[in-house]
């Protein structure tokens, strides 16, 4: 599992995401092969005071994951599939 925090080198508020290749925790390359069983997924920030960002979480829980078959993921456009309505990204974790 990979779990990449927030302000490392991500950003909070993703406009596409794409998954290009991958590192063991060695930072050693993983084989192209093994990327097609990589699947990541966003954590949102919840903040009470945006209570649209709010009802759009709860309704995507779990949220969906994307993997490499997917191409490039766009995160700002309302009719995607991982559309986040102005939510921030607390963590993206995958796996």
């Amino acid at each position: 599992m990979l779990t990449i925090v927030v302000g490392t080198s991500l950003p909070a508020h993703p406009e596409t995401v794409r998954i290009l290749m991958a590192a063991n925790e060695k930072g050693q390359s993983m084989p192209l092969e093994k990327l097609d069983s990589i699947v990541c997924r966003l954590e949102p920030t919840l903040d009470r005071r945006n209570r649209a960002a709010a009802q759009i979480a709860r309704r995507r829980r779990p949220w969906l994951g994307f993997s490499l078959k997917d191409g490039a993921v766009t995160f700002g456009k309302s009719d995607s599939t991982w559309f986040l309505g102005g939510i921030a990204v607390a963590a993206y974790e995958c796996r």
